[in-house]
């Protein structure tokens, strides 16, 4: 008798505890957990053509201030071993370089559709390194290790162009394409005129001197400057962080359980910020998978600060009239999407459909990434989340009101946790 009533409540209580898991959801977030712990951080897979010295060759260039008007290198304002830093002084936003091997399109508007095309947007326009590629190529040319490098790499450069740059390329100081202003159709021009943020330079001194040049020496030149933007593609493409406090949660949780595995900077208010973060914050909901980004396109309602801009639909004129774009562009599924002619009502539906949207950021690294949002309008998190726990009218400058983001309904405590779980996404300084 006392056997089947000690069995009866044992019973009882796997049934209590069961039912109140369930009630909670407990089970549900566990499963979600589980999801995030297969697919923990991936570097990005290898290039077909990666080479050590391919590698070697684009770290170089990323440290090498390679002919940039201010004499910065990319690693000026971008650390892969911090995590990701800019200079505010020049830009009060910050580009982030995280998980760059897993995307289909960069920056916030999605005006590059590879990172070679991104990382020659940063190099040649005056926003950002304000360089061009002759600079580039004549830095190479009187860089020993470089030229060296390159020639390994990629064979000697042509007779052609060592002659000229000797010669007659000394006299011109810097060339490259003008920038193209996209075809704005008439529909949005009202739009385009007062919200548009890109600046244009369509004839500076380096974009006629880079017209002057004859077409056999353009056509040099861009050779080794596209061979330059691959290496520093595969270069970025390859670059990863440490395990952030989250990571090793993880890891320690295949072993030990979730409970047992805290500590180490991931104790109990990141993981009830983490249950948040899965559950009633609904931030899955975009930033999901091991870069917490889907790397699409939604439109939020929180304000967008003070650089209103047209989001996608910008960053889609400014591609298309891109001239590199698709050249790096290898994927035929993309291809076809995207590089194949399409109607002119195609077309228009898609800028209608990017109006007001931005690309979801990648939550990893937030601790050296303020200010935040695609404009910087946010100084800390806790900002932006409270900006999302409001509810908010639709304030994107044009659109058709439609909304992504809803009120949160967090209290104080709830978003401290959430705000605990972003910061424990950040990884510790690589050695």
């Amino acid at each position: 008798m006392g056997r089947i009533i000690f069995v009866f409540s044992v019973a009882l209580s796997v049934a209590i505890l069961a039912s109140a898991f369930l009630r909670d959801g407990f089970l549900t977030k566990r499963k979600k957990v589980a999801e995030y712990a297969k697919f923990e951080w991936q570097p990005h897979e290898s290039d077909e053509d990666l080479s050590d010295e391919l590698l070697t060759f684009g770290e170089q260039l990323f440290f090498t201030s390679t002919g940039s008007s201010s004499g910065q290198s990319c690693a000026g304002c971008h650390d892969f071993g911090l995590g990701d830093t800019a200079d505010q002084a020049r830009q009060p936003y910050r580009v982030s370089l995280v998980s760059l091997g897993h995307q289909d399109w960069y920056f916030s508007d999605g005006r590059s559709d590879s990172l070679e095309m991104a990382t020659s947007e940063m190099i040649e326009s005056s926003q950002y390194m304000n360089s061009s590629r002759l600079r580039i190529v004549k830095a190479i040319a009187i860089n020993a290790s470089l030229l060296a490098q390159y020639d390994q790499i990629f064979g000697s450069w042509s007779d052609l162009l060592s002659d000229w740059l000797s010669g007659p390329g000394l006299a011109v100081a810097d060339a490259k394409p003008a920038r193209p202003k996209p075809d704005v159709p008439a529909w949005l021009l009202p739009d385009w005129q007062l919200y548009q943020s890109y600046e244009f330079e369509l004839s500076d001194q380096s974009s006629m001197a880079y017209n002057q040049l004859s077409a056999s020496i353009r056509d040099q030149i861009d050779a080794v400057y596209f061979n330059v933007l691959k290496a520093l593609a595969v270069y970025q493409r390859h670059q990863t962080t440490g395990l952030s406090a989250f990571d090793r949660f993880l890891e320690r949780a295949k072993t030990f359980g979730m409970y047992a595995a805290l500590g180490d900077g991931f104790g109990q208010s990141e993981l009830s910020g983490l249950e948040l973060f899965l559950g009633k914050a609904k931030c899955h909901q975009c930033h999901d998978g091991p870069d917490f980004s889907d790397h699409k396109f939604h439109k939020t309602t929180i304000a967008q600060g003070r650089r209103r801009t047209l989001g996608r639909t910008e960053g889609l004129l400014l591609w298309r009239s891109h001239p590199l774009r698709c050249r790096f562009v290898s994927d035929p599924q993309r291809r076809q999407q995207w590089c194949s002619p399409i109607s002119e009502v195609e077309w228009e539906s898609r800028l209608r459909q990017g109006l007001g949207q931005y690309k979801t950021p990648s939550l990893r690294q937030l601790l050296t990434r303020a200010p935040y949002m695609h404009d910087g309008s946010y100084e800390s998190l806790m900002a932006v989340i409270r900006a999302y726990n409001r509810t908010y009218a639709d304030e994107s400058p044009v659109g058709d009101g439609t909304k992504d983001a809803q009120g949160l309904g967090l209290n104080q405590a709830e978003m401290q946790d959430l705000e605990a779980f972003l910061f424990a996404l950040q990884s510790r300084p690589k050695p």
